[in-house]
């Protein structure tokens, strides 16, 4: 007789001697039990995820037991905590990069769905819905979220830029940034022609959407340096920095990619519809040879890209270049081309290059081409030597810590590498670099920042220049007067030591008088000295800051040096905007991105 005491018959009923029937579920399958075997009800329960462990009813009662599947909504706490179907349509859209026809046909997410006890949405348009649902309950949390901040007493710096799509419609970013987090608010798109006093309407509205005064909240709007964006940062209220990333990159165009006559080598640039043995008959002849190398920095990079390409025209030569990388590598290795508009790709280039010259040089002598000369191996380092220490620059630049301070000793890092590797090609690089950073550096604020950080006014040094102690003052005071209105006095800090040396004892008296009997808000005292005092006790007391210098100070660390946040929100738009699928509007284009940025910080 069959053992009832088996965990197996908790899920079956018996219906005869030979027969059982399963009832998880309403399952209604039956088993076969002959001789009371109960090895088939096991088996038939793993289709629905239930492992039966026990054999038989001697166990022991108190052995602990594997858990029975439980429903996902039994209990009340599931219940409450469980994601809602726009949450979850959400996350498929933008944290996982779904399309929406994708989430609508996909059995996976069906299922997903259908275990949480909602209806999946049938169509694109019901989907695009929740979207755009759970958008507007996420923008209303991280509008509370930034007025939490604000009545902290934080304040903003933003990034500003512009992006085409693949459909050639025009969007602006704006990124609020704290000195060590970033939110993104979402694009703006952008209708028509966009000057500076349409970006500045346009950044005003985003801000606005979000509860932000531009002007009281504030403090610096960093961008690139197109002309549009440097009037922008001339007619707003911020102060304006503009980014040093894109100083960098057009200081390496101007040094290592001007144009040179190009040399003969038309045996070099056959193309690309010619067959594979027309090509390589070409070899066989002696006036195929690579054409002479010329000792100069940008023929020397020319002559390395007519070597990349060289081999990327013939599947045969790639073949003999990767046979002979795998001897002296152990593995396949690329040579990389560089871009001109991603200046990063020019040192991984050369990097690449110098790394596998030998196995080039071995490849183009087998196939009856002049070697890599080893004068211009030698420039090519050079080259490297000059453009590791900015491309570790620029990675510090990017970085959402990184503050105009950090920013200052990086490029000073830099100037020092460059100028002591004595060659003349590093001098005319940093007399290029330091032109385009002179022209993107606001001197007044980094003035102000090295003060307040130091306790010392700044001084010149063979780099950069920077403001004098009258312009210090009067940018702190401004600053202090736009970000924190309510704890400024009308003093007149600049001319304040001459003016109490000429008073006299009845002005002095009155004076006393009138701040005796005035009421002033419950603040702290060294609210009410003048921004002189203020920057004198700072200095005797070794930088110790008041109050208003310290919430100035706090206020400034989150200028970032660079647009890279903006830069970053484009390359997840370019993942949700591709050939396949450039239709989407900007509503929804703006709700994903805010998303992906939502999903990653919580």
């Amino acid at each position: 007789m069959t053992n009832q005491k088996s965990e197996t018959w908790k899920s079956f009923t018996k219906i005869s001697t030979e027969t059982a029937v399963c009832q998880v579920n309403g399952c209604a399958e039956r088993i076969g039990i002959k001789g009371g075997n109960t090895t088939g009800m096991k088996n038939h329960l793993k289709k629905h995820n239930i492992i039966i462990t026990q054999k038989r009813g001697y166990e022991k009662e108190n052995e602990e037991q594997p858990p029975m599947k439980k429903s996902s909504n039994s209990g009340i706490i599931p219940f409450v905590s469980r994601e809602s179907l726009p949450e979850i349509i959400s996350k498929c859209a933008a944290k996982d990069g779904i399309s929406f026809n994708t989430i609508v046909k996909s059995k996976a997410i069906q299922g997903f769905v259908k275990n949480r006890n909602y209806k999946m949405p049938t169509t694109t348009a019901t989907v695009q819905k929740c979207v755009m649902e759970f958008y507007e309950i996420t923008r209303l949390e991280t509008k509370k979220y930034i007025q939490a901040k604000i009545l902290l007493g934080n304040k903003f710096t933003i990034t500003v830029d512009e992006w085409t799509d693949i459909s050639m419609r025009r969007y602006l970013n704006v990124t609020l940034q704290l000195a060590s987090e970033q939110i993104v608010l979402g694009l703006v798109p952008i209708i028509e022609s966009c000057t500076s006093e349409k970006t500045e309407e346009l950044v005003f509205l985003k801000l606005q959407e979000f509860g932000i005064d531009f002007t009281k909240d504030i403090v610096a709007s960093t961008h690139d340096g197109a002309s549009v964006m440097v009037k922008y940062g001339r007619i707003i209220s911020a102060e304006s920095q503009c980014c040093y990333n894109h100083a960098i990159h057009l200081a390496v165009i101007e040094t290592f990619y001007r144009k040179t006559t190009a040399v003969n080598s038309d045996k070099f640039s056959e193309e690309e519809d010619e067959d594979e043995e027309e090509k390589e008959s070409l070899f066989s002849q002696s006036g195929s040879q690579f054409p002479e190398f010329r000792l100069d920095y940008n023929d020397a990079l020319e002559d390395m890209r007519k070597v990349l390409k060289f081999f990327r025209k013939s599947s045969i030569r790639t073949e003999i270049l990767q046979k002979n990388i795998k001897k002296k590598e152990g593995k396949s290795l690329k040579l990389l081309l560089d871009v001109k508009t991603r200046w990063s790709s020019l040192v991984a280039a050369v990097s690449r290059f110098l790394q596998l010259v030998e196995s080039v040089n071995d490849s183009l002598t087998e196939l009856g081409a002049n070697c890599y000369s080893d004068e211009h191996i030698i420039l090519l380092r050079e080259i490297l030597m000059i453009l590791e220490p900015v491309q570790l620059a620029v990675l510090e630049l990017s970085k959402q810590t990184t503050n105009l301070l950090m920013a200052e000793a990086t490029l000073m890092f830099v100037f020092k590498e460059l100028k002591l590797l004595k060659s003349p090609l590093a001098e005319e690089f940093q007399q290029a670099l330091k032109s385009r950073i002179d022209q993107r550096r606001n001197k007044d604020l980094i003035s102000v920042l090295m003060f307040l950080h130091h306790g010392v006014y700044p001084k010149n040094n063979e780099f950069f220049a920077y403001s004098t102690k009258q312009v210090i003052k009067s940018t702190a005071t401004s600053l202090i007067h736009r970000l924190y209105p309510t704890n400024i006095q009308d003093l007149n800090s600049s001319n304040e030591d001459h003016e109490e040396e000429e008073e006299n004892e009845h002005s002095k008296l009155q004076k006393y008088i009138e701040s005796f009997t005035k009421q002033q808000p419950n603040t702290s005292q060294s609210h009410y000295l003048s921004m002189d005092r203020e920057f004198k006790l700072l200095e005797a007391n070794a930088g110790k800051r008041t109050d208003r210098l310290e919430k100035l100070y706090q206020a400034l660390l989150t200028v970032k040096p660079t647009s890279t946040a903006s830069e970053r929100v484009f390359s997840v738009a370019g993942i949700f905007i591709t050939k396949l699928r450039n239709r989407m509007n900007t509503c929804t284009l703006n709700a994903l991105i805010f998303f992906k940025y939502y999903f990653l910080s919580r």
